[in-house]
Parts: C-alpha cells; sequence; structure tokens
C-alpha cells in the first residue's frame, strides 16, 4: 500500500544477509473481527499489532456498535488506542500463503520422520511473529539465540485466536526446549537452509 508507514521489519532481510525474508500480503478485515497478535496497517502510525480490541458501546449518532482497538508499536514500545465503527476495514498484514505453506510443511516434515522441526522452519515462524527489531523473536530469527524473554514473547504470541499460529508457536517453543545450546549460534544469520 502507497504511503502506509511499515515497521522496520525489513531489515531482518539484511541483518541475516539475505538469508531470511518474510513474504507477507495485506487483506481487508472489519474491526469487529480483529484479534491479538494482528498486524493493522493503522492510517496514521502505519503498521501496529493489535493487543485487543473489545466492544465499547454505541455510536449514538449512527446507531451502530464501536470496538475499542489497542496497539503496539515500535517492539512494543508505545501504545495507543482508538475507537471504531465495529464494521469499519481495515487493512490486516498476514503471512503470504508461500510462508504459511513452507511452515506446515516443515512442521508436518518434522512430525511425519519423528524429528526435530528444521532451523529454516522456526526461523521463518520467528520471522513472522517477532513484533520488531527489538523483539527476542526478532533477535531468534537474526543470532539464533533463546532467552527468557522469547518464551515470553511466545507466550503473547499464543493469545491469537488463529490455530496456525498456536500450532507455529507449540513448533518453535519445543524446538526452543529441546535445543541444547541457547545460542547465539555462530553463522546463524547468513544461513540458506
Amino acid at each position: 500500500m502507497e504511503g502506509v508507514r511499515h515497521r522496520p521489519e525489513s531489515n531482518l532481510e539484511q541483518d541475516t544477509a539475505g538469508g531470511l525474508a518474510s513474504r507477507h500480503e495485506l487483506v481487508e478485515r472489519a474491526v469487529d473481527h480483529l484479534a491479538c497478535g494482528d498486524i493493522m496497517v493503522e492510517p496514521t502510525f502505519g503498521e501496529v499489532r493489535i493487543v485487543q480490541a473489545t466492544p465499547v458501546g454505541y455510536d449514538e449518532q449512527h446507531g451502530v456498535p464501536l470496538v475499542q482497538v489497542t496497539w503496539i508499536e515500535d517492539g512494543g514500545l508505545s501504545s495507543a488506542a482508538r475507537a471504531y465503527p465495529a464494521n469499519t476495514a481495515v487493512a490486516v498484514r498476514v503471512p503470504a500463503w508461500q510462508d504459511r505453506a513452507a511452515i506446515r510443511r516443515g512442521i508436518d516434515a518434522a512430525i511425519y520422520h519423528g524429528r526435530e522441526i528444521s532451523p529454516a522452519t522456526v526461523r521463518l515462524i520467528a520471522a513472522h511473529l517477532h513484533s520488531g527489531p527489538g523483539s527476542a523473536l526478532y533477535a531468534f530469527a537474526v543470532s539464533g539465540e533463546i532467552t527468557d524473554r522469547l518464551y515470553r514473547e511466545l507466550d503473547e504470541a499464543a493469545l491469537s485466536q488463529k490455530p496456525y499460529v498456536l500450532r507455529w508457536v507449540e513448533a518453535l517453543t519445543r524446538y526452543c526446549h529441546n535445543r541444547g545450546d541457547p545460542g547465539p549460534l555462530p553463522g546463524w544469520a547468513a544461513e540458506r537452509w
């Protein structure tokens, strides 16, 4: 979308020397269908991560229900909220179908073969779940480092109402628990699996 401010996420490809590039697409969604974790394109602030979308009554002038949308931006450093008519259509950034399919195949293959999920798949999961360059999920995608903060961010991502996100969180959490070295791992950033 032209004129939309995007989070500084495009650095992920640069920070991994081209080893990791997540793909996204924009879809329209009514405000009353937003879920925790969605990335909405807010007209003033650009891409923001939804923390909460709560019905707050009615617009008496127009007789329509209102939804209070609370979001964070800049890796959780600032937050804001705004009430929208419930049926307002907003642009929401979602993982592109190619990435969703690659992650699904990676998780399914690990289960089928009874082995651990691949580093390439967990990096792609982290690339889609992170909340900006200051997040632990972003650091994991770039360096492979597993921290306590990473687990807290995965807990927050698990609040999503989307089944595929829950599956991704479970797979990434299992990988992190089972990997012996918490990292960072040498060569992880530039690795191309």
